[in-house]
């Protein structure tokens, strides 16, 4: 009642000075709300894994070409030859320390590129007094006794979503390893249904991950801005779905299996 009331109501937008309201990864109900009150609809892609009841991650290689099963194989024997191992701490396990070390490799990821973080580490100590509510899983990787790397991550209701990440050494394709295919891994063993590890990457079509439209909804007080803006996504909205053919068609599966 309330989203329905801010929607349609545009004395409250005044009332508020707000220029431009924008709701990103909106639910299909919310969806379906923000559609009646005539919202800006822009659609993107994300690329998603979907579950579709592996057994294994054996299991989940066989949707693949031989090439490209060969080449998965590979980026994770790189990462065990290098003595790397994992440990996954979720939800209520999770400590304060455990948030302190995650904190350094999410830190680092921006440092790098010559950038302060946008979230500060007491943003991740109200995430951890809500875990039972927001349910994190944090995937540690560590080489001997040390920790070296880790990722983020929230458990939906059937959905993986992801994912902050980090690193204080370099190894090769620790990052595929701690970011997708332990993600993956995670959704097999517990009966995830979807794993959303985040936006943009063609490269994750090459590890199992799927093109999918999604949208967001957007609303300008001012309408003559509101109809370029909605014209640009009507325009927008057909190079998305020939983008998304495009990479359909360079998914390595085998032609057994179909998206």
């Amino acid at each position: 009642e309330i989203l329905s009331g801010l929607v349609g109501s545009e004395m409250c937008i005044r009332d508020r000075n707000i220029e431009s309201w924008h709701i990103l990864f909106p639910d299909s109900e919310t969806s379906l709300l923000l559609k009646e009150h005539d919202l800006i609809e822009r659609y993107g892609c994300r690329f998603t894994w979907n579950n579709r009841g592996f057994k294994s991650f054996s299991d989940f290689l066989d949707i693949f070409t031989a090439r490209q099963r060969k080449t998965i194989k590979a980026e994770r024997k790189k990462v065990a030859d290098a003595k790397v191992s994992f440990k996954i701490i979720e939800n209520e396990d999770i400590s304060s320390n455990d948030w302190d070390i995650f904190y350094n490799f999410y830190r680092q990821t921006y440092f790098e590129r010559g950038q302060n973080p946008y979230l500060t580490k007491e943003f991740f100590y109200k995430i951890n007094n809500a875990n039972h509510i927001l349910k994190p899983v944090i995937f540690f990787a560590s080489h001997k006794d040390e920790v070296i790397a880790a990722s983020l991550c929230f458990a939906g209701k059937d959905t993986l979503y992801g994912r902050h990440w980090g690193a204080l050494r370099k190894v090769k394709n620790l990052h595929f390893e701690c970011c997708y295919y332990q993600g993956i891994e995670y959704c097999i063993e517990n009966d995830i249904k979807y794993f959303d590890p985040g936006v943009q990457g063609e490269h994750k079509i090459r590890r199992g991950f799927q093109p999918k439209m999604d949208s967001s909804f957007h609303y300008f007080l001012k309408h003559d801005f509101g109809d370029a803006v909605s014209n640009f996504c009507k325009s927008e909205k057909k190079q998305i779905e020939n983008y998304i053919e495009a990479c359909k068609s360079y998914t390595p599966f085998n032609k057994d299996y179909k998206i």
